[in-house]
This record gives structure tokens, C-alpha cells and sequence, in this order.
């Protein structure tokens, strides 16, 4: 039955002309073998040959369209996945040409293709490149490409070498993510990655920290109001005073003092990544600032201290970098 499924469609590929198929319909016969645990480009080399084949020819196409508005997101994401089946040779050829569909100038989901692509080729130094990106990225990029980087040791391995050369801030690895590194099953990288994280903490936060567990004061409510109303509500809202545009304060019913202490005086310890401010420039040479609350195939928006609300169309962003 599958082993007999799989020589029909690998005859069937071998026999097609590679002009008379598309990206999308070889991605649609690979997600079929794909089910069974095969690939198409196991099945034979001469497969392999043609689907690189292909793969060049729609490459060409991408890119002859590159300054033009690219419409068909469908189309470019199938592209893109044949480039998990031809040869080392010819993806190296490409990889540049890969990389750059990761841009928040892109649809979410072309991003996601190029993410897979990159990780299942396992190549370090798609890899490094990739990682040197992720203040550029929006939340909902980064965290898809370590969800997706962090379930291969030698992926984790060069992650923390990154951090460890000052390649990339640590502060841009979330909380959850840092986790799955303090707890991973391998020693030695649970061992970096505790030594890394740990270098995180400012020493006089530390200190401060510290000189404030030991004071004892009953609650004082009415101060506490002013001084959230002073300092906290530009991006937290309670009781209808300040802008919601961080986290929900209100929910905070089951944290200890401690954990409450270390959050109001070390706020950024442990910020989650969808709550980071981002700087996007236009090519109207415009900078908007804020956090990214939403992402469409076409737009982002943003949220502003106050809670304005403003949508950039993809097609006008000339970059986006992470403000903190």
C-alpha cells in the first residue's frame, strides 16, 4: 500500500516535465509522502535534480517580482518549501535569497515557510544569521523561529554561543523559551544557558532588590494608587485609571511578595515578548512606536503608551527593530 503509493508518485514526478508543474502542486505530492514518513526527494536523485530544477525556475520568477507588491503568498511559501528537498549545492545557492523572505516586510506566513526551511536543512550558518535578526522581528517571528530552533540540541548550542559572543541581546529570548534551556535534558547546555541567563541580572537590581526585602510596612492602598497612577499608568490599567497596553495587573492575584517585589522593581526580567516595544521606520522616512498587538499577511499594529491604535502596511515598512 504506502511503499506502492510512493513509487506512483515518484514515477510520476520523474516522468512530468519540470515546466509543466508548479511549486505549490510538487508541495502538495510532497505533503502526501510527507503523511507516510517519505519525501520525494528520497524517492530517487533524478527527482531531487528535478525539483531543484523547479525550484530554480519559480526562484527566478520571486524574483524578478522582488520590488513589486507580491500578492500571492500562497505561491511564494510553496517556493520557498521546495528548498527543503534539492540539493546542498543548490540550496546554498539560495540560501541569501531565503533569508531575506525573514522581514517584517513579509507576510506572517512566508516567514514561517522560510523558518521551517531553514531548520530542517540544520545549517549553522543560516542559522547565525537568522538568530542576528531577531530584534528586527516581530514577537509573533521570533517566538516561531525558537519554538521551532530550540527542539534540536545543536540549535540550542548555537544560540547560547550567540548570546555568549554579545552576537545577540539575551534579553530578546522570552521567558518560556529561556526555560526550555534551564531545563533541557542535555547538561552542558543547561549548565550555559544557567550561566548566561543568570549574567542577566544587574548586580545593583540585585542589590536593591535585596535592601528592600528586608523592610516590613503595612500596605498602604491610597499611596500605592498615586504612585501606580505616577509611574504605572502610562502601559497598565486598573480600576479604569492609566491604558491597557500592557499586562493586566488586575489578574495578578496569586504572585507572592517577593515575586510581586522583583516585578516592580526589575520590571524587564521577565517581560513577555509580546509586551516589547517596537520601533517601525517607513520608507516615508516615519518612525511609530509601540507593541505589536496584531499581524496580518498584509499589515501590522501597534499600540502606543497611551493606547492609540495604528496599522503600517507591510509594503511601507523599511525596517523594525526592538526598542525594549
Amino acid at each position: 500500500g504506502g511503499d506502492l503509493a510512493g513509487q506512483i508518485l515518484g514515477r510520476f514526478v520523474d516522468q512530468i516535465k519540470a515546466e509543466s508543474i508548479s511549486a505549490y502542486e510538487l508541495n502538495e505530492l510532497n505533503r502526501m509522502l510527507s503523511a507516510r514518513g517519505d519525501s520525494l526527494a528520497s524517492i530517487a536523485d533524478k527527482t531531487r535534480a528535478k525539483i531543484g530544477s523547479i525550484a530554480d525556475r519559480e526562484f527566478s520568477r520571486l524574483a524578478e517580482q522582488r520590488t513589486a507588491d507580491l500578492d500571492d503568498p500562497v505561491r511564494i511559501t510553496a517556493t520557498i518549501r521546495l528548498l527543503s528537498n534539492v540539493s546542498g549545492d543548490r540550496f546554498s545557492k539560495r540560501r541569501d535569497a531565503l533569508l531575506n523572505w525573514i522581514d517584517s516586510k513579509q507576510p506572517p506566513e512566508v516567514q514561517r515557510a522560510a523558518i521551517m526551511t531553514i531548520d530542517e536543512r540544520t545549517e549553522t550558518q543560516s542559522v547565525q544569521v537568522l538568530l542576528r535578526r531577531l530584534n528586527e522581528l516581530s514577537p509573533t517571528i521570533r517566538t516561531a523561529i525558537l519554538d521551532q530552533l530550540l527542539q534540536r540540541d545543536r540549535h540550542c548550542v548555537t544560540l547560547l554561543a550567540a548570546i555568549d559572543q554579545n552576537a545577540i541581546d539575551s534579553r530578546l529570548i522570552s521567558p518560556s523559551h529561556r526555560q526550555i534551556l534551564l531545563l533541557h535534558n542535555n547538561a552542558n547546555i543547561k549548565s550555559d544557558a544557567t550561566r548566561l541567563f543568570r549574567a542577566m541580572q544587574s548586580e545593583d537590581k540585585a542589590k536593591l532588590i535585596e535592601s528592600y526585602r528586608s523592610v516590613d510596612l503595612d500596605p498602604d492602598f491610597e499611596l500605592g494608587r498615586q504612585v501606580f497612577a505616577k509611574r504605572c499608568a502610562t502601559c497598565h490599567q486598573v480600576d479604569q485609571t492609566g491604558h491597557p497596553v500592557g499586562p493586566d495587573l488586575a489578574s495578578l492575584t496569586n504572585r507572592s511578595s517577593d515575586a510581586l517585589l522583583v516585578a516592580i522593581l526589575d520590571p524587564n526580567r521577565a517581560v513577555e515578548d509580546k509586551y516589547r516595544s517596537f520601533q517601525v521606520l517607513t520608507k516615508d522616512g516615519r518612525t511609530k512606536t509601540g507593541i505589536i498587538s496584531g499581524e496580518t499577511s498584509n499589515s501590522m499594529t501597534l499600540v502606543a503608551a497611551d493606547g492609540k491604535q495604528t496599522v503600517v502596511l507591510r509594503r511601507d515598512i523599511e525596517r523594525v527593530v526592538d526598542s525594549g
